[in-house]
């Protein structure tokens, strides 16, 4: 149970605060008191029609905000990872338009308009890079990808079909899996023990990356000779083959 509500808060915070998106959440939560204060207004009033139209006009919003729950509740008892939960985005974003649509239009001085919208815009951009590795749903995950062609690159243009490699997820998916257009026409060997001590290891070169096997195990310097390194803001690749 503690995990499942530990899963529930990452989930929630991704969601509603993650990648700068604490603005969205302003943005909802306004939207949200709007519609209640309408929705209190036509139940005073006694106007039966009134509560209605209140109600069918927001009715494809209510199912929105039914699937967002319902998303939650599949995360939640899910696998922790922030990209599970990115199915849930495009109806976010959805609400979070239509809700500043409601409250632009109640706008009194126009020159905000302009503001706010450039402040959207604008807000999400510094996530766009980031000096640390945010797991698979930071776009921050670039510069995982550029280490990972430089890699391939080098390996395709320095050494032969049937090289024996030591690597480790996540760089072992960019070298096996061609769909992925890093691997090149040359078949290289794998053996995915990366931890394991180098002598009981019959590679030819040996692969440590972060994110990756370097944040379990260290390349043990004694044995083997570093070759090549590739880095790209916190994203490292470092290749060695024995001494």
């Amino acid at each position: 149970m503690d995990q499942i509500i530990s899963r529930w808060c990452y989930y929630v915070s991704f969601l509603l605060k993650g990648q700068g998106r604490f603005l969205w959440t302003i943005i909802l939560a306004s939207a949200l008191l709007m519609y209640l204060f309408n929705l209190r207004k036509a139940l005073v009033s006694g106007i039966v029609e009134d509560v209605r139209m209140v109600l069918v006009e927001k009715k494809a919003i209510i199912v929105l905000w039914i699937f967002i729950c319902w998303g939650v509740i599949v995360s939640m008892l899910n696998f922790h990872l922030g990209r599970y939960s990115l199915f849930i985005l495009p109806s976010l974003c959805f609400l979070v338009a239509q809700s500043f649509l409601a409250i632009y239009e109640k706008m009194k001085m126009n020159v905000l308009k302009p503001v706010c919208i450039a402040v959207l815009l604008i807000m999400p951009l510094p996530y766009y890079a980031s000096n640390i590795f945010n797991f698979d749903a930071d776009m921050g995950f670039m510069d995982v990808i550029r280490v990972h062609k430089l890699t391939l690159e080098y390996l395709n243009k320095s050494y032969e079909s049937g090289t024996v490699i030591m690597d480790s997820f996540p760089i072992t998916s960019s070298m096996n899996d061609t769909r992925a257009g890093y691997a090149g026409r040359k078949n290289f060997k794998h053996l995915d023990r990366s931890c394991s001590p180098p002598e009981k290891i019959d590679a030819d070169l040996f692969v440590y990356t972060y994110p990756g096997n370097l944040e379990q195990c260290k390349p043990e310097t004694n044995q083997l000779a570093l070759l090549k390194e590739f880095k790209s803001s916190f994203a490292r690749v470092l290749i060695y083959t024995k001494k």
